[in-house]
């Protein structure tokens, strides 16, 4: 893809799968309910963080998950891309988008044990597991068309 990558903020995706081969979809806490509050994990990669310090930290701040409850399976280094729509107001406002790499890690605990009330940030106040095209169907639309590259990317650790 060819885009001014500068652009685009640095972000970080992670993908926690369960043993059922479910991922993990979180409610932001700041937006209304409907099906563009729900996504996977994700944030800022803040300047000179590596992206896989940058997946820990925000998995740790969003949902409260430590590094030794998941097991690392890849880091998904090529950048992908959306834009946000021009009507919608962000915090990035200097960006026209952001450009994601993403962690794909199993989560080695049980499926109720996260506890979003410990987590640092109070982006999300609920959460679920879910299959892929579960969640390809459930979030924001700029976002569906990476959701489906990663479930083409991932499908033999993902439930159907």
């Amino acid at each position: 893809m060819n885009k001014t990558t500068s652009l685009y903020r640095p972000c970080i995706g992670i993908m926690v799968i369960n043993q059922s081969g479910k991922v993990l979809v979180c409610r932001r806490a700041d937006l209304p309910e409907s099906e563009s509050a729900w996504q996977m994990v994700q944030g800022g990669v803040d300047e000179n963080e590596a992206p896989i310090c940058a997946a820990f930290r925000e998995l740790e701040e969003e949902t409260n998950i430590q590094r030794q409850e998941v097991e690392r399976v890849d880091l998904w280094e090529e950048f992908q891309y959306y834009d946000f729509p021009f009507e919608q107001k962000t915090p990035y406002s200097e960006y026209v988008g952001q450009k994601q790499q993403w962690l794909i890690v199993k989560y080695l605990k049980d499926d109720n044990s996260i506890d979003l009330r410990k987590a640092k940030d109070k982006e999300f106040d609920s959460y679920k597991w879910i299959t892929m095209s579960e969640a390809v169907d459930l979030i924001w639309q700029p976002k569906k068309p990476i959701y489906k590259r990663l479930a083409t990317r991932y499908k033999e650790h993902l439930a159907i």
